[in-house]
């Protein structure tokens, strides 16, 4: 159900974004999802559909690309994909991305 709220808040900047620049029609977003982002990219596109109508954004199609998430180890300072340092076998490792949300890009006419 958090999907709505985040669909919200991406309509809210694309709509801002695009009539600041002088654009009348949003037509695509894309965004970045951290992995460990409970977020279900089809909920999201449901939601913001049913939302956006009636606005400039209305069909405008979300492109989801996730981001890995990435660990810095404690103990050398090198980046590691998991909780356990690869390099040095050092643990525990802090999470360092993952759980980001972006909106990377606006297509608009």
């Amino acid at each position: 159900m958090h999907e709505l709220a985040i669909g919200k808040s991406i309509l809210r900047l694309a709509v801002d974004r695009a009539t600041a620049a002088g654009r009348t029609r949003v037509t695509a977003i894309d965004l970045v999802v951290g992995e460990l982002r409970n977020l279900e990219a089809p909920t999201l596109q449901r939601y913001f559909d049913h939302i956006s109508a009636g606005s400039i954004a209305e069909g405008a199609v979300l492109r989801v690309t996730r981001a890995p998430a990435r660990f810095t180890c404690a103990t050398c300072g090198e980046p590691s994909p998991a909780i356990v340092c690869g390099p040095c076998g050092g643990a525990p490792c802090t999470l360092v991305g993952g759980r980001e949300m972006l909106v990377e890009r606006l297509e608009v006419a």
